[in-house]
């Protein structure tokens, strides 16, 4: 029987390999919200920074963020049948659905986005997709699964790829898993944190078993 009661995941770069996708929407959302675009290599750079830092480099004015997130799950909605899962995803997610009570996801792209690359991917096995507007407003999202679901914060674990992810799982008291293939790079995830760090989809199996 696994330790953690629900375990959520984020979407991008933590199920779905959208890295390449994410790029090509941002700089077509600098160009509709007149920020800076950024080539291949800059998009490399930004991997080494946290989600505030982006901001800034970027020239993001943070009361658009609201509308750039909006129209950027818009943007993603032309590309999803280009997204692939992250390489051998599909299995633990499957064996982790055996083991824990409820399995979610949490994240900024839209329900439709996310059921629609989930019914590609013959992956419909989550109990919840949870969707929040406010890039950095995941922690509030977390609070609101731990009443809907009567769970404890030490029921509870959420598995990201960026600072932020951390920062809100912190923010709500609750453990994270910090993956390294995603955007962030080892060494910012670390800096935050994260009550686990892990490189490959099948340690999240022993981490759940063995928080």
């Amino acid at each position: 029987m696994a330790n953690y009661r629900c375990v959520v995941f984020d979407f991008d770069g933590t199920i779905a390999d959208s890295s390449a996708q994410a790029l090509e929407v941002l700089n077509e959302l600098s160009r509709i919200f007149k920020f800076k675009t950024i080539n291949p290599e800059e998009g490399l750079l930004i991997t080494n920074m946290s989600t505030l830092e982006v901001l800034d480099y970027l020239d993001i004015p943070k009361l658009k963020l609201p509308s750039i997130v909006i129209q950027g799950r818009k943007l993603f909605s032309k590309r999803m049948a280009d997204i692939q899962p992250v390489p051998n995803i599909e299995k633990v997610l499957i064996d982790l659905k055996k083991q824990v009570e409820t399995l979610g996801i949490l994240t900024t792209n839209s329900p439709e986005n996310v059921r629609e690359f989930l019914k590609r991917q013959h992956l419909e096995i989550f109990d919840f997709i949870s969707s929040g507007r406010k890039l950095m407003g995941k922690s509030s999202n977390i609070k609101s699964i731990l009443k809907t679901f009567s769970l404890k914060p030490s029921d509870f674990l959420y598995i990201g790829d960026e600072s932020r992810d951390i920062v809100a799982a912190r923010k709500a008291g609750v453990n994270v898993a910090a993956v390294t293939w995603g955007l962030n790079t080892q060494d910012v995830l670390k800096k935050e944190n994260p009550t686990h760090l892990i490189n490959t989809p099948d340690e999240l199996i022993e981490i759940v078993n063995n928080p």
